[in-house]
């Protein structure tokens, strides 16, 4: 590769990654707007210059990933969602549907009660995954969504909803 193979022990050392710091600190995009949740159409969830042990310098080596979880989530579950919603499947192959606004918030059941995710890294760099591991349950919830209906005949037929919809995305084997 490149004339030679890459030493792996070599990037280890180089970079000394901390599996729990990296993946908190991913996670963290999650709590840094508070009880408010992030932006779901506008939020990049990979930003690689917020991660722990990754400086700037190393942040521009690596390849830019754009995942806005949103739009990511219309295209491969848009239909499911749009269907709970009312929305016929008539409608549905006659236009594209888009989300174009909307809030998400990443949350964990535990006692029975939902509660927004707490960032995993503290000041101190040390990770609490005490909400992750107690949590029975985990779902994001999206607030406040606009949907964007355009016909596929013709673009300039369109119309967005009022931004009152909301939904949750559940990750369990149960939900209420």
């Amino acid at each position: 590769m490149f004339g030679g193979e890459i030493n792996q022990s070599k990037i280890k050392t180089l970079l000394k990654l901390k599996p729990t710091l990296l993946i908190g600190s991913i996670l963290d995009i999650f709590a840094s707007k508070g009880d408010e949740g992030i932006d779901a159409v506008n939020t990049n969830l990979v930003q690689p210059s917020t991660w722990e042990r990754i400086n700037s310098l190393l942040a521009g080596f690596l390849p830019k990933i754009n995942f806005f979880l949103g739009p990511q989530l219309m295209i491969y579950a848009g239909s499911n969602t749009l269907r709970d919603f009312g929305v016929s499947n008539t409608e549905l192959r006659s236009n594209d549907v888009t989300m174009s606004a909307g809030t998400v918030k990443l949350q964990f059941k535990k006692d029975g009660k939902w509660e927004n995710f707490r960032a995993i890294i503290g000041k101190d760099k040390t990770p609490n995954l005490t909400q992750i591991l107690t949590a029975v349950d985990f779902k994001l919830s999206f607030t406040n969504v606009k949907f964007k209906v355009t016909a596929k005949t013709n673009a300039k037929i369109a119309y967005e909803t009022n931004g009152q919809s909301h939904f949750d995305l559940w990750f369990s084997d149960e939900h209420e």
